[in-house]
């Protein structure tokens, strides 16, 4: 009885903000929750006694329970007036919050590309730069003029960049297969 009683007290009570009824029903619980300490200490007192007096000890552990229900109910109104709150985040902690993300992806770029697992990814996926084109073009045209030793050279390029292989096989046009003396594989011919 007691409890709705404080709950319907502290909603008719809505002249208030929310967070003003919490801080007033927990400055209540506090006054009340003192007071029983108190009550509990006196009966605490009076049961070690010789002569322990029955009626002191009812009458404040009458007290106590009461209290204890005002508590309770103020308790449940605190946690009614919780509904009417809301969260607000700052204006300022939205924006903290976008920088340090794309500080994030740009330092795992940084990462990335930092531990040469750009260049990889690049080559799996097979991005070819203009750059990259244009040095193809240049191998190329460099194979016609130069000869076998050219071809041999180019080839090594291949051999050590993927991303250059690539780029060279797409821009150059295809070139006839020949015998290494040396090593007894095919150089100039067009992989598929």
């Amino acid at each position: 009885m007691m409890r709705a009683l404080a709950i319907v007290c502290a909603v008719l009570a809505g002249c208030s903000t929310a967070t003003e009824k919490i801080a007033r029903s927990s400055n209540e619980i506090g006054t009340l929750a003192r007071s029983s300490g108190r009550r509990f200490e006196t009966i605490h007192e009076e049961t070690w006694k010789p002569d322990p007096s029955i009626p002191v000890i009812r009458t404040q552990a009458e007290g106590g329970i009461v209290e204890q229900e005002q508590i309770l109910g103020l308790v449940d109104a605190v946690q009614v007036y919780l509904m009417g709150t809301t969260n607000i985040t700052p204006w300022w902690a939205e924006v903290v919050t976008y920088g340090l993300l794309a500080l994030s992806i740009a330092g795992i770029v940084f990462l990335v590309w930092h531990l040469g697992l750009g260049k990889f990814i690049r080559g799996w996926l097979g991005l070819i730069t203009p750059a990259e084109r244009r040095n193809a073009e240049l191998a190329a045209e460099l194979i016609e003029v130069g000869g076998d030793d050219a071809r041999e050279r180019v080839w090594q390029m291949r051999e050590r960049d993927r991303i250059f292989d690539e780029a060279f096989r797409r821009t150059a046009p295809p070139q006839p297969v020949r015998k290494n003396r040396k090593k007894g594989s095919t150089h100039g011919a067009r992989k598929r």
